[in-house]
């Protein structure tokens, strides 16, 4: 994992796209070669994983994630500016995401809480910005490598935090087992660690055999911390990963692998299931609740069917439309990814995000992206991306996942797969 770091922190000044530089300037082709966009790029992603900000005080006042992915932005337009270049957009994932991104801002004016809804609103944009600083900047394999090395690696940091808590028993009461930060309820940590299994079984497959040893620790946390958290969303949405990875392989002894799996855990959850609320009994109080949340999110959007209750707003909407009988009318927010689109912004804003995850999953194909089959490893690369986006969907399907990093980063390499088989081509 280390030399893949490396590798991809050696190439930040490549382009790998085969694009012509002629007749630019000497000292413009200097500062794109300089470029520190790619390498920015990895940090800010170890970033948002490892949250130093919380780790340590004195960085909370800074917000590292802020300032990194600044500087990833303008050492990528610096590096455009050099080239004379604009931004790189891929059809059709950038568009969709820019008009999604223009509903969203529209939704602020006709939101249930304005406020709310712009500062939701302004972290899609930076989910945006990271998806086209990914399109931008990771220009070949061995950088999307890169960046896939890196997730895996700092995914680490909230899993065997999350291990150590449970352990130690460092959790209240009432209370599942979690980390901090993006990771400080259960079931986001259960499906952010859900994205990372097929990646680093990917990254398995293409490697030495002591560094697959590792990641076969790395994959078994990930596992460990998914189980711990208790979260049935991020249960099924580990077995409909483990269960695609293995139906995508060409190498028998790997799916047999992923379906042993996808047993075992059916076993030990089976076994060993500790939470009250299991899978036997779907009356409990919670999926309850989760179904209530998605009664009232549809009832917004039939509401306010053009531009919804505002991006982010469903939280504080949730009292003004939830049933009179139900027995809690807490703030909540709708726990299905896809009604909470639809609901916070309407039919308009709503499709457009359904036609972006559909778009990325549709080109997320070995047999798509490389139908010639020139590039086995990008092919495979493509593959596993496909099959963490699936994680995604799955997991939505239990939990508001619409505002995380982690969708729009994958979107972002899927749409650099599109770009470098192109340009191979």
């Amino acid at each position: 994992m280390a030399r893949c770091l490396e590798r991809g922190v050696a190439l930040a000044g490549t382009s790998g796209l085969g694009e012509a530089t002629l007749g630019t300037p000497t000292r413009f082709r200097s500062l794109a070669s300089a470029s520190a966009a790619f390498p920015l790029l990895l940090l800010f992603l170890l970033v948002i994983y490892t949250s130093p900000g919380l780790l340590v005080k004195q960085l909370g006042a800074i917000g590292p994630a802020q300032i990194v992915g600044g500087l990833a932005l303008l050492a990528l337009a610096a590096e455009l500016i050099g080239r004379r270049r604009g931004f790189a957009l891929v059809w059709p994932e950038s568009h969709l995401l820019l008009a999604f991104t223009w509903v969203a801002g529209l939704s602020c004016f006709t939101a249930v809480w304005a406020r709310l809804s712009t500062q939701a609103s302004m972290d899609l944009v930076k989910y945006g910005v990271i998806y086209f600083v990914v399109v931008n900047t990771v220009s070949n394999t061995r950088r999307m490598r890169a960046v896939i090395a890196t997730m895996v690696i700092g995914g680490l940091v909230p899993a065997l935090g999350t291990i150590r808590n449970y352990m130690i028993g460092e959790i209240h009461p009432n209370e599942r087992v979690h980390w901090i930060g993006i990771f400080a309820n259960s079931n986001d940590l259960a499906y952010s660690m859900v994205l990372l299994v097929p990646l680093a079984a990917w990254l398995a497959t293409r490697s030495r055999p002591w560094l697959r040893v590792v990641l076969g620790a790395v994959i078994l946390a990930y596992i460990a911390t998914i189980y711990v958290t208790f979260s049935r969303g991020g249960l099924l949405g580990l077995l409909a990963v483990l269960l695609l990875f293995a139906l995508r392989q060409k190498s028998r002894a790997l799916r047999y692998l992923a379906i042993g799996m996808v047993c075992a855990s059916v076993v030990f959850v089976a076994a060993f299931w500790t939470r009250s609320e299991g899978f036997t009994d779907l009356s409990d109080f919670t999926f309850r609740q989760r179904l209530t949340t998605i009664r009232t999110g549809i009832d917004m959007l039939f509401d306010r069917p053009f531009l919804g209750v505002g991006l982010g707003g469903s939280v504080a909407a949730f009292p003004m439309y939830a049933p009179p009988n139900v027995e809690f009318r807490e703030s909540l927010v709708t726990h299905n990814t896809l009604i909470q689109a639809f609901s916070e912004v309407g039919f308009i804003g709503g499709s457009l995000f359904t036609a972006l995850v559909v778009s990325a999953l549709y080109a997320a194909r070995r047999r798509r992206i490389d139908p010639a089959g020139t590039d086995e490893e990008l092919g495979s690369c493509v593959d596993a991306v496909g099959v963490s986006l699936w994680g995604f969907v799955v997991c939505g399907l239990f939990g508001p996942y619409l505002l995380s990093w982690f969708p729009y980063i994958l979107i972002g390499l899927v749409s650099a797969a599109r770009r470098i088989a192109r340009a191979t081509a």
